[in-house]
Parts: C-alpha cells; sequence; structure tokens
C-alpha cells in the first residue's frame, strides 16, 4: 500500500490539470478515465462522504456537465460560488416524478450543471422521480450525449441489495452503470453503508474511495473491495479520520493509497441548517431558466395527452369489438343454399349406410339371443310353485295422522340473484348495463375496485349486478379480472353510451361530489401521481382533522383515493 499524497495514476495527465480532479494538492482523478470506469464513494456518517463529493464537484465545475441527485437537500448552497440549476421545492425548476423525465432531457438539451433536490418529497415519490430521471437520461436521442458526472447521493435507497429493501429506481440505477459508458455518464455512487448497496451497481465501479466503516459487516464488505486480508489492515477501516478514504481504481491509482481530501471553497451547511434557503440564481442561471419555465405546463400537457390516447384507443377498441358483435349478415346465393343443402344430404345418406350395415351385421346374433332367452324362460315357467305356511301374526294397528309432505325444490342459484326472477327475456336493470357498459370499454378486463371508480356503485350493490350479469352469461371472472362476454356485448348493442374515463371521469366526479370530497380528490388529482400529507390536505382545504377524515373515507369507500404508508393519501391511478 502506498502513503498519503503519492499519485500513481496516469502521469501524462499532468501536463493538462484541466482534465485533473485534484482530491487534494498532490493526488486526483484522471477526468477522461474517471468517465469511463465510474466510482464508489462509501463512509459511514461523519466520515466525510458529502466532504469528498463536493471536493469533486467543485474541482470538476467548468469541465463537464454535473447532475447531483440530492435526497437530503445538503448541496444547494454551492450556488454561492457554482452556476447550478437548482431543481426541488424553493429552486428553479420543480422536482417531481410528473416531470421528471422532461427535466433531463432539457437538462441534457442545455448542459447545464444542476442540483435536483428531493428532500421535501415523500420517500416513495424520491424512487419514483429517480426511475423516471434517469431512465430518460439512458434512453435519451443520440444527439444529447455526451460527457456528464451523475452524483447520485445515498445511492443504497435507490439500488438498495435485496435484503435492503425494494426500489422501484433499481432498474434504470442499474442501466446507467452498464449502459451509461457509452452515451458518456459518469456513475457515481455514494453510500454510508456498502452492505445495502447493490452488488451489481457497485461492481459497476471501478474506481472506489473507501472511508471509515465501524460495523463488522460494513468492515468485511470495504476490505473485499480494497483487497485487505489482514486483520490490522481491515480494524484499520475504523480508525480512518473525517475526510481520510483508500483509493484506488484505473482513474487514480493501480495501487491503494491512503489520501486526505482537500479543504473547500463551500463549505457543507452547519448541523440544524440544511433548511435555510438556497442562494439566488446566478445571471447564467437565470438566462438558462426562461428554457425551463414550461416544464410543469409541458409535464401537464403531456400526461393529458396520453390520457387522451389512451382513451381514443379504448373507444377504437370498443369499436371493433361491437362491429364484430354486430356485423351485418348477407344472404347467400341459391347456388351456395344448394350445394350446401347437397353435401349435407351426401353426409346423410353415408351415415344411414353406416346403419344399416350394422343392423344387418348384428341382427342374426339378436335373433339367436331371443331365442335362447324364450327357451330358458319356458323351463323356469314350468317349475311347480312352492308352497309356504305363514303364522298368522296378531298386531295392533295405532292409526296416525296423515301428513302431506311438500316437494322440496331447489332453487338455481342464478335464481337467488337475479333482478328478472329467472325470466331472462327482460330487459338488464339500470344498474346491471352499467356496469356491463363499464366492462364492455375495457377488453383486457377490469377490476372491482375500478368498476366501482367508474360507475360509481358501492360494494354491495356493484356485487349483486355482478352477479346478475354473470348468471345471464354476460360477464365473466379471469383472474382477478371482470370482463364483458360476446353474448354481453351483443346484448348492449351498437347504440349504448360510453362512460366517461380520464379526464371526462375526473370532471364528472367534481361535478357530482359533495363539496368535501370534492375539494379533497380535485387536489389530490392535481398532485397526482404525488401523494399528499393528511395535514397538508387540511392546510390546502380548511378541513378539520375529523372532518377531513371523514371525507378521505368516503372517498375511499368509492376507490376514488388510496393509502400510502400512514396519513399520506394518493388519487387513485383508474382516474387517468
Amino acid at each position: 500500500m502506498l502513503e498519503v499524497g503519492i499519485f500513481t495514476g496516469n502521469q501524462n495527465l499532468n501536463k493538462d490539470m484541466n482534465q485533473k480532479i485534484k482530491l487534494n494538492n498532490s493526488i486526483g482523478f484522471d477526468l477522461s478515465k474517471l468517465i469511463e470506469t465510474k466510482l464508489l464513494i462509501q463512509a459511514n456518517s461523519g466520515g466525510g462522504k458529502s466532504w469528498a463529493i463536493r471536493r469533486i464537484i467543485e474541482q470538476s465545475f467548468g469541465k463537464v456537465q454535473i447532475i447531483v441527485i440530492d435526497p437530503e437537500g445538503e448541496f444547494s448552497n454551492l450556488r454561492e460560488k457554482y452556476d447550478f440549476v437548482l431543481a426541488g421545492q424553493g429552486g428553479d425548476a420543480p422536482a417531481e416524478p410528473r416531470s421528471a423525465s422532461m427535466l433531463a432531457e432539457r437538462l441534457l438539451e442545455l448542459r447545464a450543471s444542476a442540483i435536483i433536490d428531493l428532500y421535501e418529497l415523500m420517500p416513495q415519490e424520491r424512487k419514483r422521480f429517480v426511475r423516471l430521471f434517469i431512465d430518460s437520461m439512458v434512453n435519451a436521442p443520440k444527439k444529447l450525449w455526451h460527457d456528464c458526472l451523475v452524483i447520485i447521493d445515498e445511492a443504497d435507497i435507490f439500488a438498495p441489495e435485496k435484503s435492503a429493501g425494494e426500489s422501484e429506481a433499481l432498474g434504470p440505477v442499474l442501466s446507467l452503470a452498464s449502459r451509461g459508458r457509452k452515451r458518456g455518464y459518469c456513475m457515481i455512487l455514494a453510500t454510508q453503508r456498502i452492505p445495502k448497496l447493490h452488488k451489481d451497481a457497485s461492481a459497476e465501479c471501478n474506481n472506489k474511495l473507501i472511508g471509515r466503516a465501524s460495523q463488522d459487516i460494513d468492515r468485511k464488505r470495504a476490505a473485499n473491495e480494497l483487497g485487505f486480508y489482514k486483520k490490522e489492515e481491515i480494524l484499520s477501516l475504523r480508525e480512518l479520520d473525517p475526510g481520510e478514504f483508500y483509493a484506488f481504481g484505473p482513474a487514480i491509482s493501480r495501487e491503494v493509497v491512503k489520501i486526505k481530501v482537500g479543504d473547500l471553497k463551500v463549505k457543507p451547511p452547519l448541523r440544524g441548517q440544511k433548511g435555510i434557503e438556497p442562494p439566488p440564481p446566478t445571471e447564467k442561471v437565470m438566462q438558462l431558466l426562461k428554457q425551463l419555465a414550461d416544464i410543469p405546463e409541458e409535464a401537464k400537457k403531456e400526461a393529458s395527452t396520453i390520457a387522451e390516447y389512451k382513451q381514443q384507443v379504448r373507444d377504437l377498441t370498443m369499436t371493433v369489438r361491437t362491429a364484430k358483435a354486430h356485423k351485418c349478415s348477407v344472404a347467400p346465393s341459391s347456388e351456395i343454399v344448394e350445394k350446401a343443402v347437397l353435401v349435407a344430404l351426401q353426409k346423410q345418406e353415408i351415415v344411414s349406410k353406416k346403419r344399416e350395415e350394422f343392423i344387418a351385421k348384428n341382427g342374426k346374433l339378436l335373433i339367436s339371443l331371443i331365442k335362447e332367452f324364450t327357451t330358458k324362460a319356458a323351463k323356469i315357467m314350468d317349475i311347480p310353485p312352492v308352497k309356504v305356511l305363514i303364522e298368522p301374526i296378531n298386531t295392533i294397528v295405532i292409526p296416525t295422522p296423515a301428513v302431506t309432505k311438500e316437494p322440496i325444490r331447489f332453487q338455481p342459484p342464478g335464481e337467488l340473484f337475479s333482478e328478472n326472477n329467472g325470466n331472462e327475456d327482460k330487459p338488464m336493470g339500470i344498474g346491471e348495463k352499467k356496469i356491463l357498459t363499464a366492462m364492455a370499454q375495457y377488453e383486457e378486463g377490469m377490476t372491482r375496485q375500478h368498476i366501482t371508480v367508474l360507475t360509481g356503485y358501492k360494494r354491495s350493490s356493484r356485487d349483486v349486478y355482478i352477479q346478475r350479469l354473470r348468471s345471464r352469461g354476460f360477464v365473466q371472472v379471469v383472474g382477478d379480472k371482470l370482463s364483458a362476454t360476446q353474448e354481453g356485448i351483443e346484448e348492449l348493442g351498437p347504440d349504448y353510451k360510453l362512460l366517461p374515463t380520464g379526464a371526462a371521469l375526473q370532471e364528472h366526479l367534481i361535478k357530482t361530489l359533495p363539496m368535501g370530497e370534492r375539494k379533497i380528490l380535485s387536489l389530490l388529482i392535481d398532485s397526482y401521481p404525488s401523494a399528499v400529507d393528511r395535514d397538508v390536505i387540511s392546510e390546502s382545504t380548511g378541513y378539520q382533522r375529523s372532518s377531513r377524515d371523514v371525507y378521505i373515507q368516503r372517498l375511499t369507500a368509492r376507490n376514488l383515493v388510496v393509502t400510502e404508508g400512514r396519513g399520506i393519501i394518493k388519487a387513485a391511478e383508474q382516474l387517468f
């Protein structure tokens, strides 16, 4: 192992210090090689992880685009000296799942360095944002590919090992790790504990900065990364001072070196200061904001357009299904009829001949069997009858009243729920027709909760109508979904009116729901796909806790909202 401050990387780059990310005055990363080989930073709380990230940002700013995914909101003060776009609450652009994809693409277009502050989002929303943001980067058009440092702090949240939880962002993070190099993206993952980070993500990082590790399981994993096998080497991991790291990798050193990260121009906020207002945007950033200002509105339009397209697909699919069910029949020509009759007569003639052959073949056998039976029966009849003497038995007859038993009638299951009392010729009721219409709009089937959202019927009424439709063969159950059968489509006829979906359904509900439920649902729809805390709902609507919870309970019963975690409410996805 080399001592502190000895740089053994690519010595040719010392001639061009602009391509060097200096960790201190003596050692640093080869920027070009770093982009190709990626980086993992590990240090437990207080070990200097954030300090190292800041040093890398300060040394690389202006040489390459930098995007920092900041779940704790601690890097925004870098804007005191550097022209960063700040996305997040109180920033220059929103950091919300709905606009994540568009924000990523726009930042690549502008080649603008940005800090994405996710602190104000709920944990699940942070993961959703990162999934959409990184997925958009990885799948961006080739014309947008260029060198970019993508720094993900607390990376184990978004790419956890199987034993450390789940994250919908795992796939995109692994995709960035494996496919990012060709696009020029340098993934830098930072974590307090390597065992919590997915192995497939850390394996792609060929450069390592390993800081203090106090727990034995953390030291074991860190030692494996460094190639430490001696006891004193492994124990040295818990004795590192803040800002001290063991470093190695193709972009810094082929051998493990112990380094001390140098000073910073912009220090991290002190304890309790992370909530202070971020610095205002600089003049350069202000020029970029004009091209970022329309992102929320564009994202909203895009979501609306997608919803409209989905509705059009449903409408067209329903039109095709209805047309198939009610296609016009054309009377066949006389030639076709004569040919069909002739074919049918020929088939019947063949069947008749086979029957005649069977009777002729087996007739003689039948006659012999009849003769044999007759002979044996005659012999039996000639046996004289046997007389049996039976002693008379005196019995006492006790008269009993006559009991007339009513015949037991078993009622078919369908009759128990049939609105028409067994008369299938009667037309469907309003409730049945409304539910059948909803199912007919979704060829892939619907859950019972989705049916409630579209029709407004509560569980008890909904299930009775579904049972009636099933008894008439208009509805079938496939797994946890129900769908209209071909008979059900034909029963509706071609002129039935489609139920509102998407934006039309939202508008219908806002108009028809009582005021309290309407205000809360409207707030949740505007916030979708983000969830909203109950306290935020109270602040936005003015309802006290008791009234608020009653309205939420009613909306939940209608399957219009769902609960995500404790006290977090979200509009149901079937509304969109």
